[in-house]
């Protein structure tokens, strides 16, 4: 039995050390922090949120800085000060793809792969009828043991 349970004990470990190479799971949608073991790093992001709108649509780009690259993020759009998801997602391309959060849909995009990324650009639209501040919240990876959590960008309003 001591046997068994070792086993079943290392295999579990296995699995949570593994991480998410395929994108954030729904659990992560509260606080953002992957699920990789070890903590965040308390440093200031080496990654850029920037926006631009056109037309009530905002495109959304994350960028590493110069020389850097990450593997993994997650992204959202919030209400400042709280964990209060707002908008949806767009996208193109096979790099990124959605989770739904807090029984939103299209409301939060992550990876696809841990390949190594330099840049990632989506779309955001505001849920209809929303009126007040927003910001882009983000999480990246580097590696399994090097995260960011929670980046904000500057506020916005609408």
């Amino acid at each position: 039995m001591k046997i068994l349970l070792s086993i079943c004990s290392l295999a579990l470990l296995v699995i949570m050390a593994s991480a998410y190479p395929n994108g954030a799971p729904t659990v992560a949608c509260g606080d953002m922090v992957p699920l990789h073991g070890v903590g965040p790093q308390s440093s200031p992001s080496p990654y850029s949120i920037t926006y631009s709108v056109e037309d009530k649509v905002y495109k959304v780009v994350v960028k590493a800085s110069s020389g850097d690259s990450f593997k993994g993020f997650f992204l959202q759009a919030r209400t400042p000060g709280t964990s209060n998801i707002i908008g949806a997602f767009t996208f193109s391309g096979s790099d990124v793809k959605y989770v739904d959060c807090s029984g939103g849909t299209n409301n939060a995009v992550t990876h696809t792969s841990n390949s190594e990324k330099t840049t990632v650009e989506v779309n955001w639209e505001p849920s209809t009828g929303f009126t007040g501040d927003v910001v882009f919240t983000l999480s990246t990876v580097r590696s399994k043991d090097v995260f960011w959590v929670r980046k904000e960008s500057n506020t916005f309003t609408i």
